[in-house]
């Protein structure tokens, strides 16, 4: 293959002819690394009527465009390994693109694509796309699914637009069904707008994008402009969820409005159960979770519908599938539903639900308030391995403070860890000392005493007769400001009318409760 001349054009092309059905190129190499084709890998060109084709599992090395298309109907890119590289290629044409979509109508797929970018642009107007997309069908029956690939834009050199997914057509770009991808837009030298997502001009037409569980991360810091989500026309439709999304400048730029970071664009009610985290991959040239991403519980996603296998064909998580389009090695230990934090007084009260646990060994309750370190405060043990539901509390007695934090540290049993998320619990102090007639009164033979302490004291609670006799103490103990209730079982007093007293510092409150047998 090395002896090929290098200025070859094509791999292989329909050249303007429609109506082509069941053209299919698998399992083939078209170029090399050092003798790539100068134009297209794969070209099923119609010219007014649409083809049909399957690409499946092809290695590919050319200059322009590893698939380009023009007019194409229930079509499918998948497996393929596609290196676009202009400069080894001499490449002369400005749009350098993995894949390039245009005429498109019915279902198309692309899944399972490794799409590499990463030589320079040799056109003084080139603009570098991962996969992109012109002029497409938009009836309900129109769409293309993107679905886990990995896509890898960018040299260091690099010195024109660079685009992960890239809208580049004033007509309508169809509905995107963009789901576990993993793209990456690499720091580059170029000063030109770049996104992860989004369009080459203002002017491109309508889009339909529905956005979730992928990785879209946008290094590029040279232009203030760039961010992983950049559609900019009021004609963008965008649903977006289960995203980790990062730029190094605005985070997204939706019809013409910066979104700086995660927290101001959540704020529009996109990307809710979103994050903004930096994944490790395992190089600059491979996009598989590594290191601390692989059993990294933030980048867990939502299951979608149809895909069980992930780019190596690995099965994914029925509940708690990776984001991106690796499913990583590591099963979480433990697959937290909820975690939730509750006050009762100056108790708190903290539960938590796993839908399946895996090896789990037990859960370390942490704490912290506003200024403190987390310190540990309890340890519930796991249940080990199972697919069933489990709840789980824990219980701190006495809180100090009107604020405190709670994580917990989800430990399995050979010692790897995750911390779930924080929640936050508000401790309801009183203001004043009060003391609480009984509770029932008339009673028997037992019954609840509340009282309130609104600064740490010295308390007493006692019950006498109406002689004025000492029954009984129930408190006598230094407590810390909160609302408290204790029970007081009469079974083995007489019937009667009894004064329980609250004694707190200098004060001093009673009351009268009648015990009937």
């Amino acid at each position: 293959l090395d002896n090929v001349t290098t200025n070859f054009r094509y791999g292989a092309v329909i050249n303007d002819k429609d109506g082509v059905w069941g053209f299919r190129v698998e399992n083939c190499q078209i170029g090399t690394a050092t003798r790539p084709v100068r134009r297209d890998g794969l070209s099923p060109w119609g010219s007014s009527a649409p083809n049909q084709f399957s690409f499946v599992n092809n290695e590919i090395y050319c200059g322009t465009r590893g698939v380009a298309t023009l007019y194409l109907t229930e079509s499918e890119i998948i497996g393929n390994t596609i290196n676009i590289l202009p400069t080894t290629a001499a490449a002369t044409d400005a749009y350098n693109h993995g894949i390039y979509i245009t005429g498109q109508t019915g279902s198309l797929n692309i899944s399972g694509n490794t799409i590499n970018c990463l030589e320079k642009t040799v056109n003084a107007t080139s603009y570098l796309i991962g996969i992109a997309f012109a002029g497409n069908g938009s009836a309900e029956t129109d769409v293309v699914n993107i679905v886990n690939n990995m896509i890898n834009v960018g040299a260091a050199d690099e010195t024109r637009y660079t685009y992960g997914i890239g809208l580049r057509s004033t007509q309508n770009m169809g509905n995107l069904k963009v789901y576990n991808n993993t793209i990456l837009i690499n720091n580059n030298a170029s000063t030109l707008v770049s996104y992860g997502i989004g369009n080459h001009t203002t002017s491109t037409g309508a889009v339909n994008i529905d956005l979730k569980d992928n990785i879209i991360i946008n290094n590029h810091s040279g232009n203030t402009g760039s961010s992983a989500i950049g559609l900019i026309p009021a004609t963008s439709v965008l649903s977006s969820n289960y995203n980790d999304l990062v730029s190094n400048q605005n985070l997204v730029n939706y019809q013409g409005t910066l979104y700086a970071n995660l927290s101001v664009w959540q704020a529009t009610t996109q990307d809710i159960n979103s994050v903004s985290k930096t994944p490790n991959f395992v190089s600059v040239t491979d996009l598989h979770l590594a290191g601390s991403s692989d059993g990294d519980i933030a980048l867990i996603g939502t299951p979608l519908a149809g895909i069980t296998k992930d780019i190596d064909g690995e099965t994914r998580h029925i509940t708690y599938p990776y984001m991106g389009a690796d499913e990583a090695t590591i099963s979480l230990p433990i697959e937290l539903t909820s975690f939730a934090a509750a006050s009762k007084g100056n108790d708190v009260e903290l539960t938590w639900q796993t839908a399946t646990e895996k090896n789990s060994s037990y859960f370390e309750v942490q704490r912290k308030t506003d200024e403190a370190n987390w310190t540990t405060i309890g340890k519930v043990n796991a249940a080990g391995t199972t697919t069933e539901k489990v709840k789980y509390s824990f219980t701190e007695k006495d809180v100090k403070g009107t604020l405190a934090y709670y994580r917990l540290k989800m430990v399995d049993l050979d010692g790897s860890y995750s911390y779930s998320k924080e929640v936050e619990a508000k401790v309801d102090l009183p203001v004043n000392f009060e003391l609480s007639q009984n509770y029932p009164n008339p009673f028997n033979p037992s019954t609840t005493i509340k009282y309130a302490v609104p600064v740490d004291s010295k308390v007493r609670l006692e019950i006498y007769s109406m002689l004025g006799e000492l029954v009984t103490t129930l408190v006598n103990d230094l407590q810390p400001a909160g609302n408290y209730t204790v029970a007081f079982d009469a079974s083995r007093f007489a019937s009667g009318t009894y004064i329980y007293r609250l004694t707190a510092g200098t004060t001093v409150m009673t009351k009268k409760m009648l015990l009937i047998k």
